[in-house]
């Protein structure tokens, strides 16, 4: 709910982004990260580390490990490669199925800005809940959401 004059008016829309919102996958994350250390010279993360960052944007992350924003770039590459290949999946958080399910119930049009690809949003949520979202933009730079989402005008 939201309120607008002191009344309450019910959510319209609510726009989500897969990872880390509705599914868990910053411990995969993690370990491609880590995965990686050697080849782009960063070091490992340790367990200590992982709260933090996982406070972090992307780019404070990013500087954390030192990195160039091109070996970003091909970090980020080379990590979903390796997520393809290895088949893993982040499972949803808990509670996320049934929340989702009862915004629907209540009439809430979702839809879903992401770094991730559309084949990685359907396997991760499944065909069923996939189908509750009216609009999907996918492929977004992780550096670039929130300007993705400032001018989101979905069809009304």
């Amino acid at each position: 709910m939201a309120f607008l004059n002191n009344r309450v008016v019910p959510y319209q829309l609510v726009i989500f982004d897969i990872d880390g919102t509705l599914v868990d996958s910053f411990e995969q994350f993690i370990e491609l990260l880590n995965c990686f250390a050697g080849k782009y010279r960063y070091a490992l993360m340790h367990k200590d580390q992982v709260e933090h960052l996982r406070a972090l944007p992307p780019r404070q992350i990013r500087q954390a490990l030192n990195l160039s924003i091109f070996q970003t770039f091909r970090l980020m590459y080379d990590c979903k490669r390796e997520m393809r290949r290895s088949g893993k999946m982040p499972e949803l958080f808990e509670g996320i199925a049934d929340l989702l399910r009862h915004l629907k119930q209540q009439g809430v049009r979702m839809a879903i800005v992401t770094s991730n690809t559309p084949n990685n949003c359907r396997k991760y949520l499944g065909a069923e809940l996939f189908q509750l979202f009216e609009w999907v933009e996918s492929n977004a730079s992780i550096y670039s959401l929130e300007r993705k989402t400032s001018g989101f005008s979905p069809r009304i």
